[in-house]
């Protein structure tokens, strides 16, 4: 009858253990899917960055285009009869310019700004790695 009771004991303590490691991988688990989510989430703000940065830098090369077509125009407006078309062609010239002017700075800044992409996951890593690491007290 010992035996059985030990048998038994050793059967629930395994039962016991077995349950703790399945406990750990479903924490492991549900702490990789976290990170991964985390990932993915910054791929995406980075992939909206660029295609931001992308739509900027159509914008201000069509602007600028324009820019040079209109300044073109005020050249032969110059040499027309009329001086309000010369007016006209000035504004339009200084319209377009300033346009280009203004997205070329907000590419500028656009361009200067680092990306972030994984700081977010690289910080929380380093936080887990700090947690899992044993603390040694000096005395």
């Amino acid at each position: 009858m010992h035996l059985d009771t030990s048998g038994s004991a050793a059967a629930s303590g395994t039962e016991g253990f077995l349950t703790h490691i399945r406990q750990l991988g479903a924490s492991l688990l549900g702490h990789a899917a976290m990170r991964v989510e985390l990932l993915s989430i910054e791929v995406q703000e980075e992939k909206a960055r660029l295609v931001r940065l992308a739509i900027s830098a159509a914008l201000v090369s069509a602007l600028l285009i324009v820019s040079l077509v209109m300044m073109a125009i005020l050249v032969l407006a110059i040499y027309w009869d009329t001086p309000y078309r010369v007016t006209a062609a000035l504004w339009l010239v200084g319209t377009f310019t300033a346009f280009t002017i203004g997205g070329g700075l907000y590419l500028s800044s656009q361009l200067s700004e680092s990306s972030t992409l994984f700081t977010t996951s690289a910080g929380e890593l380093r936080r887990d790695a700090d947690a899992l690491t044993p603390q040694v007290n000096p005395t």
